[in-house]
């Protein structure tokens, strides 16, 4: 774990007063473009400040012998409670002890006609989380509720109809309150969703719904903040080591959870704990699998495509693209939500360092993904496909956490499910933005990249990258006979001699691309001919 003191080591996060004990920033957006995802999202410069425990303000003592440091919880399944018991342990019992989760909890599927509109339109919300902004949610649910009540109003009379729609605009009010605090828990709690419908239609039946939903939330927030503080902890004073991967997800729960921003010391905790989890090895057994066949079928049906990329139109480029996008998707089994490819210019996102141009960008809302044609690898096959196949990804990465809160959920024993829970966690205030004027540029980009969603991505575009250039360099190799062969003939060649080395520069560089290796190669040919 890094030095909570090192300057070098610190971050800012968004919000925060200062900066961190180490690797950790502060997400407010699920995504952050290529390299990464969606939305992006400003990290705030804020000034430097001294570093502070999060139990009592003094300075953090990583030396666990100091008067601050929590006790060592053997492990994080049942003792960390009985090791570090917080106020909340002793309270009486809370109404959320009456909810918890179950596998037969609250569908999100159709409401009933009997519900009030409020509940109909929240678990609307709720449904939509993924796709449509709360107010777009909001005013379209209600806008269907107000096109049934005109169609009943001849049979209503005016005086009942007149008082519906005082009742209807009179929940629109109250639920846009209530949306907010749902939202929000549903940001902070991923793996959660059905026990927060679960807690919120506990109180539909209540004479003051929208107030008693408001104190539930509330008192779910005050709850989770005590167990969040404690996990902070645990990682700021004992680092990683001995825990399991599904322990560390548990720990990245808890600081999510725990407030609606990350300060320094929590995003310090949760960058520790992506720079320790790797992906799931259940997960990367299956996925290495999908991988594998995706890469034989790109270098079967696409060999003509990147042999021939920098002459190719815009308008074949983006079928080539198309093809990519297709196979990649009926491998991993989303053919039926294949994003759209767009071409753009001059796609990127503001830092604190400036603006930052991307390849490419994933738009999970669109089911967009965007391509920068004015990117300098545009006109480099391995480049643009590493983008499309990373972006891709992400799409991958979207439906596997959908189906966590499915009508028929992802099982438990799925090779897939504890990633998938990663891949939720990892948006939000999940997802690390670096600010590298306070951490070191290779250390941010490490951490970065350590972020489960990213390191799932980057693993599957650095694949395709170098998928083609094996290919490229035997053809470079046979056309390197060649040539020798003709010096054998016309010895002191010195156009010869140049072709000599080019191809065999081309064969011996490890990051050459095989854009340029077929250019290499295709020179050579023009040559001997």
């Amino acid at each position: 774990m890094l030095n909570p003191r090192r300057k070098s080591d610190r971050l800012k996060p968004t919000g925060g007063t200062g900066p961190g004990p180490g690797p950790g920033s502060v997400p407010s957006n699920p995504s952050q473009p290529r390299p990464g995802s969606a939305d992006p999202t400003l990290a705030t410069p804020t000034d430097d400040s001294p570093v502070r425990s999060p139990s009592s303000g003094g300075t953090l003592h990583p030396d666990p012998s100091t008067p601050e440091s929590p006790a060592r919880p053997e492990s994080l399944g049942g003792t960390v409670e009985e090791k570090a018991k917080r106020p909340s342990d002793t309270a009486p019992p809370s109404r959320l002890a009456k909810t918890k989760r179950n596998d037969g909890a609250t569908s999100l599927g159709q409401s009933t006609a009997s519900e009030p509109a409020s509940i109909r339109v929240l678990k609307g919300i709720i449904k939509e989380f993924e796709k449509t902004p709360t107010s777009f949610a909001i005013k379209r649910l209600f806008g269907n509720e107000n096109i049934a009540l005109q169609s009943r109003k001849n049979d209503m009379g005016d005086v009942a109809y007149q008082d519906a729609k005082r009742r209807l605009k009179q929940e629109l009010l109250t639920v846009g309150k209530l949306a907010s605090y749902s939202r929000t828990a549903l940001r902070l709690r991923p793996l959660e969703k059905r026990r927060i419908l679960d807690l919120l239609l506990s109180t539909s039946r209540s004479e003051d719904f929208i107030t008693d939903a408001q104190e539930v939330m509330l008192e779910y927030a005050i709850e989770d903040m005590d167990d969040s503080w404690s996990a902070v902890e645990m990682i700021i004073f004992y680092g990683t080591d001995g825990l399991s991967l599904s322990e560390k997800q548990r720990l990245i729960a808890r600081i999510i959870a725990g407030s609606t921003t990350l300060d320094p010391d929590a995003g310090a905790a949760l960058g520790t704990l992506y720079l320790s989890a790797g992906l799931a090895p259940d997960f990367t057994r299956h996925d290495h699998e999908i991988r594998t066949r995706v890469l034989t079928r790109l270098k079967t049906e696409l060999m003509d495509e990147c042999r021939r990329w920098p002459t190719l139109s815009l308008d074949q480029r983006l079928e080539a693209l198309k093809r990519v996008r297709d196979i990649q998707c009926a491998e991993m089994g989303i053919g039926h939500q294949s994003p759209e490819i767009l071409p753009v210019k001059d796609l990127g996102w503001f830092t604190p360092n400036g603006w930052v141009p991307c390849s490419g960008l994933f738009i999970p809302r669109e089911n967009v993904i965007r391509m920068n044609t004015s990117y300098p690898g545009w006109d480099d096959f391995d480049e643009v496909i590493d983008t499309l196949v990373h972006e891709n990804t992400h799409n991958y990465q979207k439906w596997l956490v959908s189906q966590l809160y499915a009508d028929q959920p992802m099982d438990e024993s799925d090779p897939r499910h504890l990633q998938a829970t990663l891949f939720a966690l990892n948006q939000g205030h999940g997802y690390l933005i670096l600010d590298e004027a306070h951490l070191d540029k290779d250390l941010a980009n490490q951490i970065y990249k350590s972020q489960p969603k990213e390191r799932h991505a980057f693993l599957a575009g650095g694949e395709a990258k170098v998928a083609f250039r094996a290919d490229a360099k035997k053809e470079a190799q046979s056309v390197l006979g060649q040539v020798r062969e003709a010096l054998v003939q016309s010895p002191g060649d010195s156009k010869l001699e140049l072709l000599d080395k080019m191809l065999s520069h081309a064969i011996a560089n490890q990051n050459l691309s095989s854009t340029r290796i077929y250019g290499i190669v295709d020179t050579a040919l023009k040559s001997l001919t």
